[in-house]
């Protein structure tokens, strides 16, 4: 399990470090967000799978524990045929109960990992999602050397040209003009 949360760890810092060299000022802070991010889901997670490993292992020898204790139980007080056979078969159920508790705990073992692994993925992408974004800004804004003069309702900037015409950079980086429509 410590292997799996170090491989995740691993791929993260990978994906975040080639993310450092196409943007460096802006992928520190989501590398530092993303690292706490993933810290806090694996935490979280280890310690939900060691509580669950504590518990089944609590149950297994509560249930191994009962199971011996019935298999000695049979063998000191049988005295007839039918006993034997009512103690054999309160073995077997125990046993059975020992063996589904024990596969029980490995299912949500793995359950758990599988739910950190999400996690990490779905934190890569929403902060190489917000990087490109904040990237695709960044170079639409260095394209033009127009006063910024407020924000539109989609949260573009609007820029005021030489001539007084006002308008917005697309993400390709072309300008696209406001009209002023007049008011009916």
């Amino acid at each position: 399990m410590k292997k799996v949360f170090s491989l995740v760890i691993a791929v993260l810092f990978v994906a975040v470090t080639s993310f450092a060299q196409t943007a460096q000022p802006v992928t520190t802070a989501v590398k530092s967000e993303t690292k706490k991010e993933v810290k806090k889901a694996t935490a979280k997670t280890t310690a939900k799978a060691d509580s669950v490993k504590v518990r089944t292992a609590r149950a297994a020898k509560k249930v191994e524990t009962k199971a011996a204790t019935v298999k000695n139980d049979a063998k000191t007080t049988v005295k007839t045929d039918s006993v034997k056979v009512r103690a054999a078969r309160a073995a077997r159920k125990v046993e059975t109960k020992a063996t589904t508790v024990k596969n029980d705990a490995k299912a949500t073992e793995a359950n758990a990992q599988e739910a950190v692994k999400t996690k990490a993925q779905t934190v890569e992408a929403k902060k190489a999602q917000e990087v490109k974004k904040v990237n695709a800004q960044k170079a639409a804004a260095v394209k033009t050397a127009d006063k910024a003069i407020g924000t539109d309702a989609q949260g573009r900037t609007i820029y005021e040209g030489p001539k007084g015409g006002k308008y917005v950079l697309s993400p390709s980086g072309n300008k696209e003009y406001i009209t002023n429509k007049p008011a009916k």
